[in-house]
């Protein structure tokens, strides 16, 4: 029924609106807006950046005990070109090539000796121990042109190769480096594309360090290289997570196994790394091919974590709950989404707001005292002062994240009352964000058009309905009219209205989009001109007969029939001149 379009209409319009994810900052969150200016981020970065490499060995570029902190002097490798890349330089160039030469020089130092294949390359135990440094080689090769580092980074793509399941693995049931059958697939999907966690053959774990660090490590050399292969890789990978690690609530899972006897079990905890691998890797893979659906399910991971509870408490910091620690990989591939524009504006200024979010954290609790020392926990000041790779690592991703942030509050000279909360203010009570960046603005002014739009519609109804009835009284006027043999008189003309013809009249050509509700004209009907005091002479069939009308009449006839409409009774022709 007509009525009930509105309704209809409104539901289909504001439907969606009521299940769009929260992108604003939580009122609970600590302080999001950063305070700071571009040149004093850079300041920070660079000093936390320089302690890190003071403690290096520098015999060997790695940090003591290089067996467990091998992948983290990665990390440290891949920020020193992410600082580069941020700030538009090549500060740390020589220094990389060197690092990583000392690096491949470390692995005699730990009984790796074979290097006659790319398998064994910056290969300890884990598989994202050499991932770390593929990354930092090719973010060092993109930022520098270096080809060295594009080197080492295929080097360490290969060496990650050889422990991803690919569809002939699937096939034959078997993988060369495990003594186990291979599951084919996991709820019908096949297992094609799963990296394993570990060298240990017996190990059946593929965990998203090693598959999600083999899908951005394939992704950055697809960008860097234009090579289908490594497009074709970082795929595969992407999909291997979405199907079997990613759940119901848009949360990446850890580990599943890859045996047939473990009838692929899982391991469900949820730490913040996870998701950022994947919303890193699904970055690069969206500024290559530009695909709508992976730039949603960016937003779907993004927006979950950013808002879960899963690993951050209501004021926003990320804790890794249990090991009460920051994190390296969620800061990392939300700039990613950030920086390569793989994320709606909405998101960014969500985005935004969160990495303030962990910079004033690492500032304000992680630094110890006023060095450039930083301690595991975000959310506590660290009652020692000695540096730790790993924390060391986690706050300087934090710190490299917002350097190019655009955001509300972060200017070169003091900000103004008006734009951002001053120091002295509480770090429980976020600043209100600037309306124009406000997502919450965007979905009001959508519901307020939508009920404009309701309202035009529901006035469009009611004047159609309107027209009908007036079109059913003339309807009704015309059949008394003819039925009399009267001869309709014109009521006041008004360009709106429609028209009406005699009884006695020949029938007018109407418009198109007009129902015809008179009969055509007779092919033999000729219409002559007449005395002007008379009136026109009208032949049908050879057979004249003359019309006795007025001056006004006849107007109102030439009128009508040279205009192509049709007046109402009381209509009258406009003015001429005498």
């Amino acid at each position: 029924m007509i009525p009930s379009l509105p309704l209809i209409f409104s539901f289909l319009v504001l439907s969606p609106l009521l299940f769009v994810a929260p992108q604003e900052p939580s009122p609970s969150w600590s302080q999001w807006n950063i305070t700071a200016s571009r040149g004093d981020r850079i300041s920070l970065a660079q000093a936390a950046i320089q302690e890190a490499i003071s403690q290096l060995n520098p015999s060997t570029a790695q940090y003591a005990d290089p067996a467990d902190n091998y992948r983290l002097a990665g990390h440290i490798f891949s920020q020193l070109a992410e600082f580069d890349s941020a700030t538009n330089q090549t500060q740390f160039a020589q220094d990389l090539q060197q690092f990583f030469n000392l690096s491949q020089n470390t692995l005699e130092s730990l009984g790796i000796t074979n290097f006659t294949g790319p398998t064994y390359v910056f290969l300890i135990t884990f598989i994202d121990n050499g991932l770390s440094y593929g990354h930092a080689a090719a973010i060092a090769y993109t930022t520098y042109n270096n080809p060295v580092f594009l080197q080492y980074a295929v080097q360490a793509w290969w060496a990650a190769r050889n422990y991803t399941l690919y569809p002939d693995n699937i096939d034959a049931g078997t993988f060369p480096a495990k003594n186990f059958p291979l599951s084919a697939s996991c709820a019908g999907i096949s297992m094609a594309g799963g990296t394993f966690e570990s060298r240990d053959p017996a190990d059946p774990s593929i965990n998203v360090f090693a598959t999600g660090g083999f899908l951005v490590l394939s992704g950055l050399l697809a960008e860097a290289t234009g090579d289908a292969d490594y497009l074709q890789a970082a795929t595969q990978s992407a999909d291997f997570i979405h199907a079997h690690l990613f759940n119901i609530e848009n949360l990446v899972l850890d580990t599943i196994s890859g045996r047939a006897n473990d009838s692929c079990a899982i391991n469900s905890i949820l730490s913040s790394y996870n998701s950022g691998l994947l919303i890193e890797g699904l970055s690069v893979l969206y500024s290559i091919t530009q695909n709508a659906t992976i730039l949603d399910l960016i937003g779907e991971i993004a927006t979950t974590a950013i808002s879960t509870a899963a690993w951050q408490g209501a004021n926003g910091i990320i804790t890794n709950n249990a090991t009460n620690t920051g994190d390296i990989y969620l800061p990392r591939g939300l700039t990613a989404a950030y920086t390569r524009n793989a994320a709606t504006p909405g998101l960014k200024s969500y985005i935004e707001a969160y990495l303030g979010v962990q910079y004033n954290a690492v500032i304000n609790t992680a630094r110890i005292g006023t060095t450039n020392i930083y301690g595991p926990s975000w959310t506590s000041p660290s009652p020692s002062g000695s540096f730790d790779p790993g924390s060391q690592a986690n706050a300087i991703q934090a710190l490299i994240s917002t350097i190019n942030l655009v955001n509300s509050s972060s200017t070169s000279s003091p900000p103004s009352p008006s734009q951002t909360t001053t120091a002295s203010q509480s770090t429980t009570t976020p600043p209100v964000p600037r309306k124009s960046r406000s997502p919450i603005g965007a979905i009001v002014g959508a519901v307020i058009a939508a009920v404009a739009l309701i309202g035009v519609c529901v006035g469009l109804i009611l004047f159609i309905r309107h027209r009908r009835r007036r079109r059913a009284d003339r309807s009704s006027h015309m059949s008394s009219a003819a039925t009399r043999g009267s001869v309709v008189t014109f009521e006041p003309f008004s360009p709106h209205t429609t028209s009406r013809t005699t009884a006695s009249d020949p029938p007018l050509p109407l418009s198109p989009r007009r129902k015809v509700r008179n009969p055509p004209r007779s092919p033999t009907t000729e219409i002559s001109s007449g005395s002007t005091t008379t009136g026109p002479t009208v032949s049908q069939s050879g057979t004249s007969r003359r019309s006795q009308l007025g001056t006004e009449e006849l107007l109102a006839l030439l009128y009508r029939r040279m205009d192509n409409v049709e007046p109402e009774a009381g209509d009258r022709p406009p003015p001429y001149p005498t």
